[in-house]
Order: structure tokens, then C-alpha cells, then sequence
């Protein structure tokens, strides 16, 4: 699977950068830019309600920023990161299972979903 390159949060230039040690067990991103970066992507990929349950999600998984560098809270990364994969994956199965549906429409022999 391909992660698309809208999930790059460390590219982007919203919020405070919460810059940690490559040995951290945990690493952190703003609120802002966790949301920035999902509102990129699915927005337009998502019900609407889809999507205020996924930034809500997003949302739910703020702390505070201690260094005081991002008022509006920080997120842990890999927790991130799970979130959006499991929507990510989530919308894959839902067009790949569309397709399937359009080929048994047309009479068409099923394909075997990917791996």
C-alpha cells in the first residue's frame, strides 16, 4: 500500500515543530498540523460525517504541550498514525469493494482483493 504523501506532517509549516530526540519512545506533532494533514486528504474523501468523527478522533488524542510551544495541544505520533491508517484503509476497502461491485454489475469475473 502506498501512503500518500498528504500525511507527511513533518513537511509542514503549522504549529510549533515539537522537535525530541531521535531516541524518544514517543514523538509529537501540534493538534494544527495533525488536522491540517487530514483535512488534506480526506476531506474530499469522506462523508461528512465521516470526517468530523475522524478529527474528533484526532482531537480526543491531544495532550498538553508542556514546553507551552502549542497552546491548542500536541499528538503523539504513532497514535496519529493509526488513526489515519485505519481510515486510510478503511476507504481502500470501500473503493476496492465499489470496483467489485461494478464488475459483478457488468457480468464480469470477481477479482481477488489484494494483499
Amino acid at each position: 500500500m502506498r501512503i500518500p504523501s498528504e500525511f507527511a506532517i513533518k513537511d509542514r509549516n503549522i504549529g510549533v515543530r515539537c522537535d525530541g530526540n531521535d531516541t524518544d519512545e514517543r514523538q509529537f506533532t501540534p493538534l494544527s498540523r495533525a488536522l491540517a494533514c487530514a483535512k488534506d486528504f480526506f476531506e474530499a474523501r469522506l462523508s461528512p460525517e465521516e470526517f468530523r468523527d475522524l478529527l474528533s478522533k484526532v482531537e480526543e488524542t491531544k495532550v498538553p504541550d508542556l514546553r507551552g510551544r502549542n497552546p491548542e495541544g500536541i499528538v503523539e505520533v504513532d497514535r496519529y498514525i493509526e488513526l489515519v491508517l485505519t481510515q486510510y484503509s478503511r476507504l481502500s476497502s470501500r473503493a476496492y469493494s465499489n470496483v467489485e461491485d461494478l464488475f459483478v454489475a457488468a457480468d464480469v469475473p470477481s477479482l481477488s482483493h489484494p494483499t
